[in-house]
């Protein structure tokens, strides 16, 4: 009787038990879909890395490094052929960027004239010196305009070759712009260019 017992408390518990398939319903448990992993949540870290390019800056950087590498890594090993080969192709890179940065230079100029420096300030043979009679023409308003209101004290040393050449720059440029100047002597020799000088 006892085995009999012990039987069928057995084989009901074989035909109770119900595989764990994930569609069965455990008390301990509950239904399949409340046994999904929880997603996992990026760090706020990750996020920021995968959604922040670098900035030129750091790219640039970062070439550079390259570049500096390459070109030690070539030098300091001259008879490996692919150390070679790989600092000629970094330079051809750059060789082709520069051609290409140039004609887009040359493209943004035609489309906008006025970021030309030419159109400002011409060197050309044909318009240099209708560049050069504008500056010109500024530069005595602005001498006119200066000189109706002050004047020069020209401070010099009579035995100093570098201040009696000055004197004469000085000498020329005052009477052709009506320009009042007051030459001071600094160390009481009078420089003859300027005769009218004063003694400090």
């Amino acid at each position: 009787m006892k085995g009999l017992l012990l039987s069928s408390l057995l084989l009901s518990e074989v035909v109770t038990a119900k595989p764990d398939d994930g569609y069965h319903y455990s008390h301990a448990v509950g239904w399949h879909w409340y046994n999904e992993p929880a997603p996992q949540q990026e760090s706020p870290e990750e996020k920021q890395s995968q959604s922040k390019p670098p900035s030129a800056v750091e790219t640039m950087q970062k070439i550079k490094a390259l570049g500096d590498e390459l070109r030690n890594a070539a030098v300091l090993d001259p008879k490996s052929p692919e150390k070679l080969a790989r600092w000629m192709a970094f330079q051809n890179y750059w060789s082709d960027n520069a051609s290409q940065f140039s004609a887009t230079w040359q493209k943004v100029l035609l489309l906008k004239p006025e970021l030309d420096y030419n159109n400002r300030h011409s060197h050309y043979n044909a318009t240099a010196t209708l560049s050069y009679v504008q500056e010109r023409k500024s530069q005595v308003n602005d001498i006119k305009a200066v000189n109706e209101r002050y004047g020069v004290f020209f401070f010099y040393r009579g035995n100093a070759p570098l201040d009696s050449k000055l004197a004469q720059v000085v000498r020329e440029f005052a009477p052709q712009y009506q320009m009042a100047v007051m030459p001071i002597s600094i160390d009481g020799v009078i420089n003859p260019e300027l005769p009218n000088s004063q003694k400090d």
